[in-house]
């Protein structure tokens, strides 16, 4: 799939009905806390800090931005990409977020002051993904291109090129232990590498569109994908094992997340987030949901304490909700 065409299939509001699930007592509004407005585009990447204290959001409008969760107040604004910016991460040390953009950068910013202190000429195309090793001393960025690429932070040296996949690389996510990295993209597929030299360990088939999300359990145990085919999947991540599948919304998955206890799990669509326990018994359906607006939930995930989840949109805002 062409870069052009990938992104604007992940920018257009598609037209539908998404799933329509509500809180266990009927009403998923008592449980929005915030609702961070400031963007004046779509919001495509949203990140936690490692304590729960802060969230910043990433935009079509070139800009990240850095808020107080607790109070809702904007804190600062991050400016230096000359294009819109796709999925952004905190380091797990705190002190440093990156962004991916459209101008085929990566750039690290100081979470402190809010400075630009590297910038990383990602790729040829389209930057999408980007995921932080344990240690917070290396990245992987996902590329258009159909690469993906490992970086040594700071010093911002290309440790490893990671070629496989036959379509663009749309997300990447480091394993809970660091030895691994996983990959999906355009060609349908999810990829397991080996972190330290690049092998290819699996190739995850079973999704029949481009697959726009993939995220590691807690434990590394598993895998969690979803995609434009509207099925989300749990695969097996030691042998690459797909365990279940589930059409999860009537529209194309944006994103997938886990909660850090790794107990519960949530998919975003059109204008919808579904929550799913890992019970056997009733991981199948949602056990409740949210709905962020009238437009497509870009970006989905859980704050490390648990609590609360954000959700971002083609609604140019950032929603907060304090999980019951």
């Amino acid at each position: 799939m062409k870069a052009s065409l990938l992104f604007v299939f992940i920018a257009m509001v598609l037209m539908g009905c998404g799933t329509t699930q509500t809180s266990p007592s009927g009403s998923f509004e008592q449980y929005l806390v915030h609702t961070l407005n400031g963007h004046t585009n779509l919001v495509y990447g949203i990140t936690w800090s490692p304590d729960s204290k802060k969230i910043a959001s990433g935009s079509m409008d070139s800009t990240v931005k850095i808020w107080d969760a607790a109070q809702g107040k904007e804190l600062m604004t991050l400016k230096g990409h000359t294009n819109g910016i796709g999925r952004i991460a905190w380091s797990p040390n705190g002190k440093y977020i990156a962004s991916t953009g459209r101008d085929k950068t990566v750039r690290i910013w100081d979470t402190a002051t809010g400075d630009e202190t590297l910038k990383l000429d990602a790729g040829t195309d389209v930057i999408f993904g980007v995921s932080w090793s344990p240690d917070s001393g290396r990245l992987v960025s996902g590329c258009a291109d159909k690469k993906s690429r490992v970086w040594e932070i700071p010093t911002g040296k290309l440790l490893r090129t990671l070629e496989g996949h036959t379509g663009s690389v749309v997300d990447v996510d480091w394993s809970p232990d660091g030895r691994r990295i996983a990959s999906c993209g355009g060609d349908k597929t999810v990829k397991i590498w080996y972190a330290l030299n690049g092998k290819l360990l699996h190739t995850l088939e079973g999704h029949t569109s481009t697959v726009t999300a993939v995220k590691w359990s807690p434990s590394g145990k598993e895998l969690l994908s979803g995609g434009r085919d509207k099925m989300r999947r749990i695969w097996d991540s030691s042998t690459g094992m797909e365990l279940e599948s589930h059409k999860a919304h009537h529209n194309p998955i944006m994103d997938v997340a886990w909660r850090p206890d790794g107990k519960r799990f949530c998919s975003a669509g059109y204008k919808q987030v579904n929550i799913y326990s890992m019970d056997a018994e009733i991981r199948k359906g949602p056990g409740w949901g949210f709905k962020h607006g009238n437009s497509y939930v870009r970006c989905v995930i859980w704050s490390p304490d648990g609590k609360r989840i954000a959700s971002s949109g083609s609604d140019n805002a950032v929603k907060i909700w304090q999980f019951p």
